[in-house]
């Protein structure tokens, strides 16, 4: 009996020595990233970062009113169910003759971060915590926003020249905000020579030889150029690959491709993407066909308001990799006509009144006319911008492209006709497949197997340098250490 017992002591030590080996083990360490890029995090002398949100990510303000028509839902915030507040953030029910546009002529315009928001929508904001996560994550690398500072960071000095935020109406066309891009790198590039010049001068005004020296060291790279990294978030992946692949270039419109001449590459370094639907996201048309709600005590979106945004079109997923089961072989997601057949979105009757609501004047044949058209140019806009991105590239990309997905979240990825071919269901186990709970992985790798007969190895329009997998959700990828400590790593130790 005493043997037993003791043996049975012995077994119960060595089971909790176990458990307590085991549980150190699977505790969760972070590394102490100010500690280890704090001498990095001192040098100037290196590519300033821009940070591009995704949709919704900024706030859209009216001019002619003051008041905001996204971002916050305050007493300065126009209702998007009244006919004030629709007619403001709709887009015109017109086809632009042009996708370029001027943001100071426009009455809505991107006026800054969102500052109060911090609800998720279908697809989840690039909210102020996860806007802040992202400039934190610079900021222990020395980089400092020009319009938020988190009070956590290091204090760095005025005259700055390190990051800088690219706010852009993300209603509209991707194209046209790639071209805004563009036209933001040139005046940033302007800017940066300015300040570094006017440092230049303080540092050799002094009599700190140590400060003549690295006034020397920043004039040697003014002279020797520099180019910019950027890190983009959802959406905002999507511009910077356009702008990489084609610089300022339009998307003709008679169906042939732009030049893919990796003129943005001249400008750009290194971009890092977080959470970016390459290969699009189902939600996107889930959203354009039943509008969204984010909260009950919120205002719900209409289809007939969201189906106006040319951007959310381009979200989609493509034909070739089979999303909607149980339709025919030749099932066109980008054909208007199957769009009006099944009363999709701002083709349903639900949609004609919305938008009479906020355009008392025009009659309801024109309103459907207006509607279809507006449809058909939409889909046909985001069908030749995915070709543009899927395009595979003749001659190698000149800048490092990194990327940053999860995929330990379940993720609509497909929608299911039903048998009489009327109504789409979204909500099928079956239709969920691993990725951040916005965009499935297939997606965020651009991985053209998907839908595809099995192939062993991945084959990806997209050249990455590198792929980082986080277990976060879309709105957690840029919370998670993993990723505050591999970017600062890219942006600071790699050449």
């Amino acid at each position: 009996m005493r043997h037993l017992l003791k043996t049975m002591v012995v077994f119960l030590i060595m089971g909790l020595s176990l458990c307590l080996h085991g549980c150190s083990l699977s505790k969760t360490l972070n590394p102490n990233v100010a500690r280890i890029y704090k001498d990095a995090a001192k040098i100037e002398t290196r590519n300033p970062v821009i940070v591009i949100h995704g949709i919704l990510g900024a706030q859209l303000t009216q001019k002619s009113t003051g008041k905001t028509i996204w971002g916050a839902f305050t007493s300065d915030t126009i209702s998007p169910n009244t006919p004030e507040g629709a007619l403001a953030m709709a887009m015109p029910l017109s086809i632009p003759k042009s996708t370029s546009y001027n943001p100071a002529s426009e009455d809505v315009f991107a006026s800054g971060p969102l500052d109060k928001l911090q609800i998720g929508f279908s697809f989840p904001i690039l909210a102020v915590n996860v806007y802040n996560s992202i400039l934190s994550s610079l900021g222990v690398g020395g980089y400092t926003d020009n319009v938020v500072l988190d009070p956590e960071t290091p204090e760095y000095s005025e005259d700055h020249f390190t990051c800088f935020t690219f706010f852009y109406d993300w209603r509209r066309d991707n194209v046209a905000n790639a071209i805004q891009l563009d036209q933001f790198i040139k005046s940033t590039r302007k800017h940066i020579n300015k300040t570094a010049q006017n440092k230049i001068r303080k540092l050799r005004a002094s009599s700190n030889l140590a400060l003549h020296k690295k006034a020397d060291e920043l004039e040697e790279w003014l002279n020797t150029g520099f180019k910019f990294d950027i890190v983009a978030h959802s959406m905002g992946g999507l511009v910077s690959r356009y702008y990489l692949r084609y610089g300022n270039q339009q998307l003709p419109n008679d169906g042939t491709h732009p030049e893919l001449n990796w003129a943005g590459t001249k400008e750009v370094d290194r971009l890092i993407i977080v959470g970016t639907p390459n290969f699009g996201a189902m939600e996107s048309l889930q959203t354009l066909l039943h509008g969204s709600q984010m909260s009950p005590i919120l205002p719900r979106y209409h289809p007939a308001l969201l189906g106006t945004m040319p951007s959310i079109y381009q979200l989609m997923p493509r034909n070739r990799h089979l999303v909607i089961e149980n339709a025919d072989n030749n099932f066109d997601l980008y054909d208007v006509d199957n769009w009006k057949n099944l009363q999709w979105g701002l083709l349903s009757p639900d949609s004609l009144a919305f938008t009479k609501m906020y355009l008392p004047d025009v009659s309801d044949e024109d309103i459907a006319t207006k509607s279809y058209e507006y449809v058909k140019w939409s889909l046909t806009k985001a069908k030749a911008f995915h070709q543009a991105l899927d395009r595979y590239p003749d001659k190698p990309c000149p800048s490092r492209i990194y990327l940053f997905a999860g995929d330990a979240v379940n993720t609509l990825t497909k929608a299911r006709l039903d048998d009489d071919k009327t109504y789409l269901d979204f909500k099928q186990n079956q239709l969920y497949y691993p990725g951040d709970g916005t965009v499935p992985r297939y997606s965020a790798v651009a991985d053209d197997r998907f839908g595809q007969a099995f192939q062993p190895h991945l084959k990806s329009p997209v050249p990455w340098t590198h792929s980082t997998f986080l277990n976060n959700d879309h709105l957690g990828l840029t919370m998670n250490p993993v990723f505050t400590n591999n970017v600062l790593f890219i942006l600071l130790e790699s050449k």
